[in-house]
Formats: C-alpha cells, sequence, structure tokens
C-alpha cells in the first residue's frame, strides 16, 4: 500500500462514523480506502490461488471486455433485457412530459402576444385591419405547428 493509501485508510480509521458497518460498507469496495491494519495479511498471487479460480477471474474479465467491445460505450443507454422484459430509464418518460407541458404553455403565451399585437395594431391604425388579422393567423398556424412538433417530440421521448 502506497504511503498516502496509509494515511487516507488511518484517517479513515479514526473517523468513528465511517467505522460502523453501514457507514464503511461504501468505502470497504473500494480498494484504495480499505482500512489499513498492520496485521493484515498481502493478497496472496497468482500461484497461491486455486488454478480454478484464477482461470474464472480472468474468464470473467476477458468476457467483460469482450461484451464492452462488441456493446460499444453507449451501451448503457439501451434498454436493460432480462427475463421480465425490456426495462426503461423513467426519467426519459418525464422529460418528455416537461417537454409537452412547456411548449404548450409557450405556445398558448404566443397566441396571447399575437392577439395583443393585433389589438394594438387595430388601435392605431384601423385601415390595415384586414392585413394584420391576416398577419396574425399566419402567426397562429407557425405556433401551432411549433407546437404540435414539440409534443410530438416529447411522445417519442416517452414512449421510445
Amino acid at each position: 500500500m502506497a504511503p498516502i493509501q496509509r494515511i487516507f485508510a488511518s484517517a479513515l480509521a479514526r473517523n468513528s462514523h465511517l467505522t460502523s458497518p453501514l457507514g464503511a460498507r461504501f468505502l470497504s469496495q473500494v480498494p484504495s480506502f480499505q482500512r489499513f491494519d498492520a496485521r493484515q495479511q498481502p493478497r496472496p498471487t497468482a500461484a497461491q490461488l486455486p488454478k480454478s479460480l484464477y482461470i474464472h477471474q480472468n474468464g470473467v474479465q476477458n468476457a467483460l471486455l469482450t461484451n464492452f467491445a462488441n456493446r460499444g460505450h453507449m451501451a448503457s443507454l439501451a434498454p436493460f433485457n432480462n427475463k421480465f422484459g425490456a426495462r426503461y430509464d423513467g426519467g426519459i418518460a418525464t422529460l418528455g412530459a416537461a417537454v409537452a407541458l412547456m411548449s404548450v404553455g409557450g405556445v398558448a403565451q404566443g397566441i396571447g402576444n399575437l392577439f395583443a399585437a393585433l389589438v394594438s395594431g387595430t388601435a392605431r391604425n384601423p385601415s390595415i385591419k384586414e392585413d394584420l388579422f391576416t398577419y396574425t393567423l399566419i402567426g397562429m398556424g407557425f405556433l401551432e405547428f411549433l407546437g404540435i412538433v414539440c409534443v410530438l417530440m416529447s411522445a417519442i421521448m416517452m414512449y421510445s
């Protein structure tokens, strides 16, 4: 064990909240943060391990590396397949619902702004009332299209 690791291990051993079985459980998984004990025996070498255990460990490591190489680094984004079917991340569905909610709210605000501009423009110049109404309808069409696209994208996020 390196000197820095010994310092960390002795500092962790002094902390009472980390020496309890529940507090140190997460640290026991990390080899560099295991508690240092002078009486601790060194780990057995490959020659001291039973041959079957040594072969099994190498086989597991090779299988994991082969699986990672075949699936690639983006494999964690794919759904998990198990005997009960595919499991999807629920956060994506929540994000899709939030996108739909915000897009509908944005479209409603845009339509309100369009009609406010129509009323204001008509009050300033009543002679172009027909043109302003046409522009308002064109703007509403664009806003509705944007809202439909956002809702469809959120549906894709929720159900794919």
